[in-house]
């Protein structure tokens, strides 16, 4: 007889069902509605101590974690309905981590509604799931296996799966031993609507009712009743694992530090959800901030490239006004540097006039000496007079030439012809002498 190192279910049905399985060492089981390989597990004292099974689990969550946890075992993602032609069932799944409460269930909407169960959490989503039979599942994965126990746990349709293994045409070796059905609502003392519908299809085909453990209904072959129901007592200090009254209120204080835990936990998500949709709301109101903030980005780049492009066009503007200076400027000083040269040639003109005038003046003077010291010169000094007034004549033409040079389009005399006079004045003197 093998003995279990402890207990994990959480109504002790493990507990019982190794006192009726104890002496068989590598025994056989299917678990429908598994969960979890390791929390609450019916059938893991079964698993580490030799035996394997089948276990069948819609969640595909849960599915996986089986598959990782019992790598022995025969574990299938299935729901559990009553008719071989229905492929595919709708489930509610209800919270946010079905795969950590484990409370899931098919959608039954008035069930749902007696329990309230979908009131105790803040989500609850429609899956669709895979679905097969009991019968189907015995006949492909079991045989040709004896059943020694199929645990039931599947949140209310718990009838339809022990319908759908059609027991009165099922062969007897296939047949499970015994039979652990869930009795009462989901989360509930209250019986199951299903309860009595199971006791009186399971009766009818040779099984009969062995004990109910405030949770759960067990059903044995017939023949099997008389060596069973001696065995079908309280857990207490006599068994193998011994079971104390510390242990039941340890385990229950447990169970409401965990059930306080839940609540404090979907407080806590009620609150966070709350917050989310408080930063849902802000994270709007900051979109519309951005995307304001945006347009008017785009609005001030669009200024910004017609700034640059009058810029660009300024730039150019200038770049030709200051051409047009520098060229203005260029002609400004080629004409001061035309105007400095005509100068220094109107001052030249200037020094030969003033010495044409002195030579008159010369002239004078010795005309008025001769005028004084002979008077039979009148012939002479007539002709003197005559020569002055031709002399005089040539200085006002030259004056007049001399004026001309203010005008920088006028071309200067040559020298040579002011210089003229001069010349004369001298030849007169000649003579005179």
């Amino acid at each position: 007889m093998w003995k279990p190192r402890r207990l994990y279910a959480q109504n002790f049905e493990d507990l019982y069902l190794y006192r009726l399985f104890c002496n068989i060492e590598h025994g056989f089981y299917i678990d429908a509605g598994a969960w979890s390989p390791d929390i609450d597990s019916v059938t893991k004292i079964f698993y580490e101590n030799g035996w394997r099974g089948i276990n069948l689990e819609p969640l595909q969550e849960c599915f996986e974690t089986l598959q990782s946890k019992r790598p022995d075992d025969i574990n299938l993602c299935f729901a559990v309905v009553d008719d071989s032609s229905v492929g595919f069932v709708d489930m509610a799944v209800l919270g946010d981590r079905p795969s950590e409460n484990g409370l899931h269930h098919l959608l039954d909407t008035a069930t749902a509604d007696d329990t309230g169960m979908t009131s105790r959490h803040n989500t609850s989503r429609t899956r669709r799931v895979p679905a097969t039979t009991l019968r189907e599942v015995i006949e492909r994965y079991a045989r040709p296996r004896q059943i020694n126990f199929l645990k039931l746990d599947i949140e209310g349709a718990e009838y339809k799966a022990i319908k759908g293994l059609s027991l009165a045409t099922l062969d007897d070796e296939l047949k499970p031993e015994v039979i652990l059905v869930e009795a009462t609502l989901p989360v509930s003392r209250l019986a199951a609507p299903h309860r009595s519908s199971c006791r009186q299809h399971l009766e009818a085909n040779g099984y009969t009712f062995l004990y109910f453990d405030g949770l759960n209904d067990y059903y044995c072959r017939s023949h099997l009743h008389s060596s069973f129901s001696q065995l079908m007592l309280p857990p207490n200090i006599f068994d193998v694992v011994p079971v104390s009254s510390s242990l039941i209120f340890n385990k229950l204080d447990s169970s409401v530090a965990k059930d306080a835990s839940m609540d404090s936990l979907q407080s806590q998500l009620a609150d966070n959800l709350e917050a989310n949709e408080n930063l849902r709301k802000e994270l709007a109101d900051k979109g519309d901030s951005i995307r304001a903030l945006t347009l008017e980005a785009q609005e001030l780049q669009h200024a910004l490239d017609l700034e640059k492009v009058s810029s660009k066009q300024n730039k150019e503007e200038m770049e030709r006004l200051y051409y047009l200076i520098n060229e203005e400027k260029e002609k400004a000083i080629q004409g001061l540097i035309h105007s400095n040269e005509q100068r220094d040639i109107f001052q030249s003109q200037l020094h030969l006039v003033q010495e044409e005038l002195e030579a008159y003046s010369h002239l004078v003077n010795e005309l008025q000496t001769i005028i004084g010291h002979s008077n039979h010169h009148k012939s002479h000094l007539i002709s003197l007079i005559d020569r002055m007034g031709k002399l005089l004549a040539i200085s006002i033409s030259s004056s007049h030439g001399l004026a001309s040079y203010l005008s920088p389009a006028r071309t200067p005399q040559r020298s040579e012809d002011l210089g003229q006079p001069t010349q004369t004045c001298h030849n007169y003197q000649n003579r005179s002498r």
